[in-house]
């Protein structure tokens, strides 16, 4: 006897999009602190939106589901690299201040195997925005950390070791935003805002 089919409940997402402007402005006081403003900056997408990550269609297509949970919001980056000396920074609104996440988690992948190799979590991702963006009451709602093979004394930096994505090899970021407080579901990801993904040049 088949089990019953289970009623998902909805996902809920308490509105980011007033901090859209906040985080356009951290990119573009980074790029002017670095004097690198014709950086290239790209958005992370949302793979709830790109991908059907339900377990129950994914067995009818079939397919592989790759990420089949529903506690969890997932936004990618674009594929990047840190073999020609780039600082690689990510900047984006933190979901357990803004009220959509218990916790949070900024995973480094390889690729192309999509390995995960290192992981930030909100604990080391808040109050970095700070430094950038002092006085400003949507700080604490923000993060700016950066990437590189040498982080030097670079402030909020971590390395990305040879044993961690050898020479030659790529990356993409992943963001998970897990559990909006109060539900068991990770946020609608049509009421966050994406996280953005800066490549810079480092300064000798």
């Amino acid at each position: 006897t088949p089990y019953s089919v289970s009623v998902r409940e909805t996902r809920s997402v308490r509105s980011e999009l007033n901090l859209q402007h906040s985080l356009d402005k951290l990119v573009v006081g980074l790029k002017n602190r670095w004097a690198q403003m014709n950086s290239v900056s790209s958005e992370f997408r949302s793979l709830l939106l790109a991908m059907d990550l339900l377990g129950e269609h994914c067995i009818k297509r079939p397919m592989n589901c790759l990420g089949d949970t529903a506690d969890a919001d997932y936004q990618i980056s674009e594929t990047a690299s840190v073999d020609q000396d780039e600082i690689l920074a990510v900047a984006g609104t933190l979901g357990t201040v803004t009220g959509n996440a218990t916790y949070t988690s900024l995973a480094v992948n390889r690729i192309p195997e999509l390995i995960g190799v290192s992981n930030l979590t909100d604990k080391d991702l808040k109050g970095t925005a700070s430094d950038l963006f002092p006085g400003s009451q949507d700080s604490e709602k923000l993060y700016l950390v950066y990437f590189a093979r040498d982080c030097g004394n670079m402030k909020h930096c971590h390395p990305i070791t040879e044993a961690m994505v050898p020479h030659g090899d790529q990356l993409k970021f992943i963001q998970r935003n897990y559990v909006v407080p109060g539900t068991t579901r990770g946020p609608a990801p049509e009421g966050l805002v994406n996280p953005k993904m800066i490549v810079l040049k480092k300064t000798h």
